[in-house]
């Protein structure tokens, strides 16, 4: 999971930051810098994962709640942008796979650990 995610928050960094503006219309939404902020998140939750593969069980564990918090609350904001804004944009629906789908699987293994 935290390899898959590795990869997964690289390249949402480069979509966020380098083409910026055409994922921002994607998600229905406008450019307004909010992209860079996300990019440098998604930069830093891939790195973090490849290091906790490197670093064992305490580093898996370390990335992977910053991993849940994240993913679940954008889950939740895009969720939101469903209900009350009508945004049925691509990225702003699909991505709840990926938002709830990752959060929901990482938790559920942390739970699970012995």
């Amino acid at each position: 999971m935290l390899y898959f995610s590795g990869y997964a928050f690289g390249a949402s960094s480069v979509m966020h930051s380098i083409f910026a503006k055409k994922m921002a219309q994607s998600i229905g939404w406008v450019t307004n810098g909010f992209q860079y902020e996300i990019a440098s998140v998604c930069l830093g939750l891939s790195i973090g994962c490849f290091y906790a593969l490197q670093h064992g069980r305490d580093a898996q564990i370390a990335i992977s709640l910053p991993v849940i918090t994240f993913l679940f609350f954008a889950g939740i904001n895009h969720a939101k942008e469903m209900i009350v804004n009508k945004n049925l944009a691509p990225n702003n629906t699909f991505i709840l796979i990926w938002d709830f789908g990752i959060s929901i699987s990482l938790a559920a293994l942390l739970l699970t650990l012995p």
